[in-house]
């Protein structure tokens, strides 16, 4: 591969001194050696190297060079320092055999169905930390990371082996922390000493002697779980239990406590210290953290904080992102070329086989190719999932690279953003001393030195509000996903006149084969038969994961075996990716609802299609024969509701349009008063139909304890031409009287259709036709009642279609009373009236008429609401793509569909906003 070292250039390096080299750079330093090097690198450019004593190191700071260090082809992942044995060590090493054991067995009990089992002991490690803070008051000084500390080891401790350590209970930390700090501390301290002076430094026995410590307690706990078995899918458990799908072999006692150690160390450090500076940033940032507060209150409200929220916090998620992206806690990360032959880097220095290259994470996350002139800067919104996503690779890297990353990242995040929004929502909180500038402490990894601040209950944060959620942490079950169904009546067609079904699954975590057995257990329901054997020639469905595009560990074979087959056939695929290890769905607990649609809306009418089969599904649960039903019409109960339907009362119904035309109606709703507490635990299996979500057309500024929804009422001939199709819900609130009762359930609506947060300076355009109009009244109402508040708001423009100004124009009088308040300024186009609109039947033509207005208002930084059909948003973008064309004016530029795709991609979520139906 290298032919002549000579024809590459040197790496920058410093002259050094004689024997020492560059060993004496670092003595006096109180920040530890990588972060000094991480200081030390603004000073050279993106690659140097440094002789310390002899033995030269490699660095690179650089996003592109980090890029190509990834690459798992060329490079592996590589351990510096002295750690003892294979402890933290062996985690690092992919070509050790025990580590691809431990890895193997250990995935499963990674995986997002077990992580989402782990959010109840996490809450209730987190409710501990909460009540110690309120115990102690607003005035008592919290040492940010040792309180953090006790709360990330307490959590791993509980979720990984069901061991507490109680460290809230005692104002010591645990012996086990002392240990770890104590070893830790030593190491790099005899990392950074001479192997001949080793052996006469006084701190070698100590260093053994805490090591000890850690091993015995290690080994006590293992020793325990097996004196006294229990059902847990817990790490201990699968470590005791687990096989490896590869070798067929257990791993060792010693393996199983050098990774017991390894999640107690690593697995806490790392958390702590994320938990930490990201306190840190928000208190330097009020209005980040204001944000934050206020995304949290309109997203969970008064009630605990639940795993569905998790995933509809996309600023905290941001917050997160960026504080890992200004302090990582594991700073550097090690490589070293595959090669017997060694690699070129950049392709100008060469790197000699077993050099070690050292990714200084801390700088990569601040190169300013990426991040340009504001990289030192706390920015969150930069890392919003729209701007995140754009990222170029290996921008962002703080749990580490493909099959040597961080194997705990899920529960690291999960716990991480539940810590975040339980203490953002209790407390206020302040530095303790106003003027702290940032000091970094390093062990294995690093954290805020002499961090302390001051925590105050929020008003709705009492001591009586605590307590209530501490009693339902402990006290209301979690959720529980079933992995495997029961086994359920075969169908209604005969076994060997219904066609076979072979459905193969490939998985690590265990996620991909729990859906793989719902599909087994749902196929009789749609005429199937699961094939007990695979066969090529039948209908296959295909469930399976991939990692860093490279099959899982048990679907290898069968992916090399496919890439072989000749010919073609239909496919079709539904996938959720890991998004670089951010939030992904797996993670957030959206996947296991998305991929229930997927199969209810898309894989079993494909697979009927496909095999040109009518195949009857029976109604109701799947597996349950027609003509053994039996349906009893009763009143549903709130008991038989998800927990979070309550009873609302009806106070106001009328019709919106003149008799004759599709009915479009107004209903207001009495709610009923807010509680702290759920009232019942969720139920334990399906709905037979799901609610019904509608957007509500009234602000809470107005009345806070009613809502109105504008709501269109489905009834007209069947599309099969046989009878009258009649919308269920739409029907029955049509039925409602003033005085009835009903159940409803108050949502977030989509993560970014809301108004501005500083309505006085974004301008907004809403278009939307009939019903449509919904959220757009309740954004006039709230408008006008910031008005009457004294704000002034940015303009307002509304553009809204319908079939006659006299039968269909929705809430005409009060959208001509807040027009003449300067709340909204209205156009509107009529379909069957268009010559009151200048003969303009269409919205999409009012707005091409208008396109001067438009782009002002984009211009002045706008935000684009779209609420209608899917038909409205298509015309709507056509007509705001054709001006933005003309606006720019340049006749030389690519105006391609595709080009337009990515630019609407590019602002959708953040400027270009939509709702359809």
């Amino acid at each position: 591969m290298v032919a002549d070292e000579g024809q590459f250039e040197v790496i920058p390096h410093s002259k050094g001194l004689p024997l020492v080299g560059d060993a004496l750079m670092f003595i006096g330093g109180d920040e530890g050696p990588i972060m000094m090097t991480c200081s030390m690198a603004r000073q050279y450019c993106e690659v140097f190297s440094l002789n310390l004593l002899g033995q030269r190191y490699c660095f690179i700071s650089s996003q592109h060079l980090l890029r190509e260090l990834c690459d798992e082809r060329r490079f592996t992942k590589a351990v510096v320092g002295d750690l003892e044995g294979s402890v933290l060590k062996m985690a690092s090493l992919t070509d050790e055999p025990n580590w691809g054991i431990a890895h193997r067995v250990l995935a499963p009990a990674f995986g997002p169905l077990n992580i989402r089992s782990m959010f109840e002991p996490m809450k209730d490690i987190a409710y501990q930390l909460v009540l110690k803070w309120h115990r102690h008051g607003p005035s008592h000084r919290i040492a940010v990371a040792e309180d953090f500390t006790r709360l990330t080891l307490d959590t791993i401790a509980l979720c990984a082996m069901d061991y507490r350590f109680n460290s809230f209970y005692s104002e010591r930390t645990h012996p086990f922390v002392e240990a770890m700090v104590t070893y830790l501390h030593l190491s790099e301290i005899r990392t950074n000493t001479p192997s001949v002076l080793r052996m006469f430094s006084r701190n070698e026995k100590k260093r053994l002697e805490a090591m000890k410590y850690m091993r015995e307690l290690s080994r006590g706990l293992l020793q325990s779980r097996r004196d006294h078995p229990r059902e847990s899918k817990d790490l201990l458990n699968a470590m005791i239990v687990g096989v490896d799908p590869k070798t067929g072999q257990h791993m060792t006692e010693e393996s199983v406590i050098d990774n017991m150690i390894t999640f107690l160390v690593a697995g806490h450090e790392t958390t702590s210290g994320a938990l930490s500076f990201t306190f840190y940033y928000l208190l330097k940032h009020p209005r980040v953290l204001t944000k934050a507060r206020q995304e949290l209150d309109e997203v969970i409200g008064e009630g605990s904080v639940q795993h569905e929220h998790l995933s509809k916090l996309p600023y905290l998620t941001a917050i997160l992102r960026e504080a890992l992206r200004l302090q990582p806690t594991a700073p550097a990360f090690t490589f070293v070329p595959k090669s017997d032959q060694g690699e070129v880097l950049a392709g100008k220095y060469y790197l000699p086989p077993g050099q070690a290259v050292h990714a200084l994470l801390y700088n990569v996350h601040r190169d300013p190719a990426v991040y340009g002139d504001s990289t030192e800067d706390f920015v969150p919104e930069r890392m919003l999932d729209a701007n995140f996503n754009k990222l170029p690779s290996c921008s962002w890297k703080p749990f580490g690279n493909g099959s040597r990353g961080c194997i705990g990242f899920a529960f690291a995040w999960q716990e991480m953003m539940l810590v975040l929004a339980m203490l953002l929502r209790h407390y206020d909180f302040e530095l303790d001393d106003p003027d702290y500038a940032l000091q970094i402490a390093s062990t294995l990894t690093v954290q805020p030195k002499n961090l302390y601040m001051k925590a105050k209950a929020r008003a709705h944060g009492t001591n009586g509000a605590v307590e209530l959620d501490v009693a339902e942490s402990r006290h209301s079950p979690s959720p529980k996903v079933q992995s495997q169904l029961p086994r359920t009546d075969s169908g209604s067609a005969a076994p060997d006149e219904r066609p076979h079904l072979s459905i193969l699954s490939g998985s690590n975590s265990g996620t991909c084969e729990a859906f793989a057995r719902a599909l087994a257990n749902d196929a009789a329901a749609h005429g199937y038969a699961v094939a007990t054997e695979f066969s090529a020639f039948e209908t296959v469905v295909i469930v399976t994961a991939s990692y860093e595009g490279q099959p899982c560990d048990n679907a290898a074979e069968f992916f090399e075996w496919l890439q072989k087959l000749k010919g073609g056939g239909k496919f079709g695929e539904w996938g959720k990716a890991n998004m670089r290890h951010c939030s992904s769905d797996a993670a957030q607990g959206d996947m296991i609802s998305d991929f229930q649609s997927w199969e209810d809306q898309r894989l079993w009418p494909s697979l009927a299609q496909l095999t040109g089969r009518n195949l009857a599904r029976s109604p109701g649960r799947p597996g349950i024969r027609p003509e053994k039903l039996t349906v009893d019409l009763v009143e549903v109960k709130p008991s038989t509701l998800l927990p979070e339907y309550l009873k609302a009362t009806v106070t106001v119904t009328r019709t919106l349009t003149a008799w004759g035309l599709p009915e479009k109606r107004h209903i207001a709703l009495q709610l009923p008063p807010a509680i702290q507490l759920p009232i019942a635990s969720y139920i334990g299996s399906l709905m037979p139909i799901r609610p019904r979500q509608y957007s509500i057309s009234s602000s809470p500024l107005t009345a806070s304890d009613r809502a109105s929804l504008t709501y269109s009422v489905l009834r007209g001939s069947a599309r099969s031409g046989n009878g009258e199709y009649i919308g269920v819900a739409s029907n029955y609130l049509a039925a409602l009287q003033a005085g009835d009762t009903i159940q409803v359930a108050i949502r977030p609506n989509h993560q970014s259709f809301y108004l501005p947060k500083d309505p006085d300076d974004v301008p907004i355009v809403m278009v939307a036709s009939g019903a449509g109009i919904a959220p757009f009244r309740g954004f006039m109402e709230e408008r006008s009642a910031q008005i009457e508040l004294g704000l002034k708001l940015a303009p307002a423009l509304l553009y809204y279609g319908c079939r006659d100004p006299e039968q269909d124009d929705l809430y005409r009088a009060e959208i001509d009373a807040w027009e003449a308040k300067d709340v909204v300024t209205a156009r509107r186009a009529y379909s069957r009236a268009p010559q009151l609109t200048g003969w303009k039947r269409h919205i999409d033509e009012v707005m091409r008429a208008d396109a001067g207005a438009i782009l002002q208002a984009w211009h002045d930084g706008a935000k684009i609401y779209v609420c209608g059909s899917r038909a409205l948003g298509e015309s709507v973008k056509a007509a705001f793509w054709e001006a933005v064309r003309e606006d720019a004016g340049d006749e030389e530029r690519d105006y391609s569909v595709a080009t337009r795709d990515t630019w609407f991609e590019s602002i959708r979520s953040e400027r270009y906003l939509v709702d359809l139906f």
